[in-house]
């Protein structure tokens, strides 16, 4: 399990950089940084606490073992600590995360730990085809994300398992970390290069993808808490800082 201590200096590059440089992952190292990965999430939510900002940018790949690290755990939350309104509703004074990788009982203040399950997920599309979330169709009456024509070669299987962990209402979702793991470790497939050997190219991710990391009052007051905090590691539980060097 990749934990750090605070502060601790990581050099490798994002996943986002990685696309950029190389082109789309193959279908076995989407995987396995998701292998690598879950575990992480699985401890962190056993501390009660809910990442609230996976994406491709916060997935260093380490330059000396190209292990996945998730950084940037300034957003975590207790789920304990959720607050309850006046009609005895669960809610947040806070809403942090990035637009399009947060599942809408994110946006609407109730994280809950699939929610982390669901931003991994369209990661790991992300990943395989390229496509921020902004740029999928979506299915009228369901609201799940329909993506798997962008991956049209990828194992059924597979498929089956990111549809599940991004599906629009958290109970057809994964309840735990551990269950999405187990899934995939029944998954069989020899091992392959972490990238194609001839990278397909793409054009840079749209500038929605860089978007910062947005927190919102209930007042609707947005402010950037990502350019102040970047470089930094801002409360919580850490298991990466936000330094790396390239």
């Amino acid at each position: 399990m990749l934990i750090f201590n605070l502060m601790e200096l990581i050099e490798g590059d994002t996943v986002t950089e990685k696309i950029q440089q190389y082109g789309l992952l193959t279908e076995i190292a989407v995987r396995e940084i998701l292998l690598s990965l879950l575990p992480v999430l699985e401890y962190v939510h056993s501390k009660r606490i809910i990442h609230r900002d996976i994406k491709p940018d916060n997935i260093i790949l380490r330059h000396h073992d190209g292990k996945p690290v998730l950084i940037d755990f300034g957003a975590v939350r207790e789920s304990m600590g959720t607050v309850v309104n006046l009609q005895g509703n669960p809610t947040s004074s806070i809403i942090i995360g990035t637009p399009g990788f947060m599942p809408s009982e994110q946006a609407s203040g109730r994280p809950v730990y699939s929610s982390d399950l669901y931003s991994l997920g369209l990661t790991a599309i992300y990943l395989l085809t390229g496509k921020i979330p902004q740029e999928l169709p979506t299915e009228p009456t369901m609201g799940n994300i329909l993506w798997r024509h962008f991956a049209p070669h990828l194992n059924v299987d597979f498929g089956d398992i990111l549809d599940k962990a991004i599906a629009y209402h958290p109970r057809e979702r994964f309840t735990a970390a551990r269950d999405m793991l187990e899934a995939l470790e029944t998954l069989s497939n020899p091992v392959a290069p972490a990238f194609v050997a001839k990278p397909t190219v793409i054009a840079a991710p749209s500038p929605l993808l860089l978007e910062n990391t947005i927190a919102v009052s209930p007042g609707n007051e947005v402010q950037n808490s990502h350019q102040t905090n970047q470089n930094t590691a801002r409360g919580g539980i850490i298991l990466a800082s936000t330094l790396r060097r390239k």
